[in-house]
């Protein structure tokens, strides 16, 4: 399925922020940016699990500066040969069961304009042209069946033209007034739709042979699609819209569509069967209403929905439910706005433990950054459904952050999160959800923070922040209840993480590659020079990471290296690029899809020599377990 109006897409990001830290000097502190990031900007997760015996390839190598002998590691292949100088590398598809591995990167036309993206099939060699829009990692590799869709020509009502290309016959089909349309169509032709009716305004279903699409008879008039929800082994099982049915003058429910038998079920009724106060929430405004709000993002966790209601007294108001037991069957957790159109808040998510030893699955929490109306103060609110408790942290105006769970499910920490390339700064704050203690949020440094995690073990936070001193950072840890705070190193200090289920905090400074234990900061092991890209994790003290860089070459040394005994596993010289997939799951619709990681990483790298070659092109390396023994 695809749904038109996606979310922000994520990004890798590469080191440019350096310059950004130069100009941002005047004006600190910078706002924040609104395009999610693929791999968070300093120290955001790099680390995973599994890993292939290393093999050795030998090739003749024409293009640096005469024929040299290229010893490349790993299973190295050449996947695409391309001598292009506008060719940038964007990101590498999660490694999953069933699915083919995917890099997408970008090519910059001569005429000025966006760029074009590309996708390349690691396993086929298949390359499409992906236009001038970036797609989004969770949706897994492009489709490689008969019928290929795009979408054009945005209208004035939101609504696209859907173009459907046969591969087998090159011809084209186009749909108009399509607002979201499910997987293209199966093999069979085979399309379900929605598109909007232009005398009503309301979106219908339409199935069918895509050639001959009729619309299907349904018992609401469907006002709004939000969300395109997945089974436990990731098929598309139903939609969830906002509706009511054909002349009804009260207001809007929440609804599902069954994907398969087109059956309609109510969720969240126009009026609550009940409603009161989550604990912790602050009070404001009636907790009376007739239908939900249709300007306010619907989403779902744990199988609950949140979402927007208009209240009696013209406020909106956002709501959890529906609940079969408890105070209520829905709960208010805070009041997005008094009167009047609301100002939507932006979504904080809050991840598992990204350093823990082990993985974790995801907290059971929401929360959104909501900048007060009339001078009122900005908070960040946080709805804990585990614990059923609303908490207010202290927070900045246009702040972005996101939150990480400390590995024993005691904190939660806020951080600045890395928006589409922008340095971003944010405040620090600590969630204490421990059982037995009071619910509390403190604020431990200003909007200056960069980067900031809890360690493997739990025991130390670390966080770096911006000085008004060039690119200058300070690094500075904590113990995991914030107490003890102290600076420990200045200086230029970014790509910061810790290395699963550890103290140590590795890093780049001064162009080094370095790592730390926290519990005796006054020691640095350094282990690589001319540091170039992100360093990755690949298990243990594992990590995949460029070094060496010549600046006269634009390029430097792949491999991978271990931080503990500094030992280097060279993988390919003249590397300009790299990235290294992930392990982790996609999410559809706040549904987490059942698929598997594989438990191999992709090493992606551009090889591009002083000279042109036959060898100048995009390369692939896989590295498993096997490989880090």
């Amino acid at each position: 399925m695809q749904h038109i109006a996606r979310r922000p897409t994520r990004r890798r990001l590469g080191r440019a922020w350096l310059v950004a830290i130069d100009t941002f000097v005047a004006a600190f502190p910078a706002d924040p940016g609104n395009a999610v990031s693929l791999t968070l900007f300093m120290g955001g997760r790099r680390h995973g699990s599994g890993q292939q015996a290393a093999l050795v390839l030998t090739v003749a190598l024409a293009g640096c500066g005469g024929n040299v002998t290229v010893s490349r590691g790993f299973d190295s292949r050449e996947v695409l040969p391309v001598r292009d100088p506008t060719l940038n590398l964007v990101y590498v598809s999660s490694d999953l069961e069933g699915q083919d591995p995917t890099v997408v990167y970008t090519t910059q036309p001569e005429d000025p304009g966006a760029p074009v993206y590309w996708s390349l099939n690691l396993t086929t060699g298949a390359v499409a042209n992906l236009g001038a829009s970036l797609p989004s990692p969770d949706a897994g590799a492009p489709a490689t069946a008969r019928y290929v869709c795009s979408t054009t020509d945005l209208m004035s009502d939101g609504s696209r033209t859907l173009d459907i290309l046969d591969t087998s016959t090159g011809t084209t089909v186009d749909i108009t007034g399509v607002t979201a349309f499910f997987n293209c169509g199966n093999d069979d032709g085979t399309l379900s739709v929605f598109r909007l009716d232009p005398d009503t305004g309301h979106q219908a279903l339409w199935t069918g042979p895509f050639q001959q699409l009729a619309p299907v008879a349904l018992p609401i008039d469907i006002l709004r699609i939000d969300l395109f929800l997945a089974d436990g082994n990731g098929q598309l099982a139903k939609v969830a819209v906002m509706g009511a049915p054909p002349g009804q003058s009260g207001g809007a429910g929440i609804f599902t569509i069954d994907a398969a038998t087109s059956a309609v079920t109510q969720v969240v009724p126009a009026t609550p069967d009940s409603a009161a106060w989550a604990t912790g929430a602050p009070q404001a405004g009636s907790l009376q209403s007739t239908g939900v709000a249709l300007n306010v993002d619907l989403s779902v966790s744990n199988g609950v929905y949140i979402y927007g209601r208009t209240m009696s007294d013209g406020g909106t108001t956002l709501f959890a439910g529906p609940f079969t037991s408890g105070p209520a069957s829905e709960l208010a957790l805070f009041q997005i706005s008094a009167a009047g159109t609301p100002a939507l808040p932006s979504r904080v998510r809050v991840s598992a433990p990204d350093d823990a030893a082990q993985a974790q699955p995801a907290p059971r929490m929401r929360a959104w950054q909501v900048d007060g109306d009339g001078g009122a103060p900005s908070q960040l609110m946080v709805w804990d459904q585990a614990g059923g408790q609303v908490t207010a942290c202290p927070s900045a105006p246009g702040a972005y952050e996101s939150g990480v769970m400390a590995p024993d499910g005691a904190h939660v920490l806020f951080r600045a999160l890395q928006l589409g390339g922008q340095l971003t700064f944010a405040p620090l704050q600590l969630l204490t959800v421990a059982d037995g203690q009071p619910r509390t949020c403190v604020q431990l440094q200003d909007s200056s923070v960069i980067w900031a995690d809890f360690s493997g073990d739990g025991s130390t936070i670390a966080w770096i922040s911006k000085t008004q001193v060039g690119a200058d950072t300070d690094l500075w840890i904590a113990n995991s209840d914030g107490s003890d705070p102290k600076m420990i190193l200045s200086g230029q200090i970014f790509g910061a993480g810790f290395v699963d289920g550890t103290n140590h905090l590795e890093m780049e400074k001064g162009g080094d590659f370095v790592w730390l234990d926290v519990r005796d900061p006054t020691h640095f092991s350094y282990v690589a020079e001319q540091l170039f890209g992100n360093p990755t994790g690949i298990g243990g003290f594992w990590y995949v990471a460029g070094y060496n860089f010549s600046g006269q070459d634009a390029s430097g040394q792949l491999g991978l290296i271990n931080l503990e005994t500094a030992a280097k596993r060279p993988i390919s010289p003249a590397v300009a690029e790299y990235l290294v997939s992930t392990q982790g799951t996609p999410f559809d619709g706040g549904v987490e899809l059942g698929v598997t990681p594989t438990g191999v990483y992709h090493v992606v790298y551009l090889v591009r020599g002083r000279n042109p070659s036959p060898q100048d092109g995009i390369w692939l390396a896989t590295v498993t377990a096997a490989d880090l023994q």
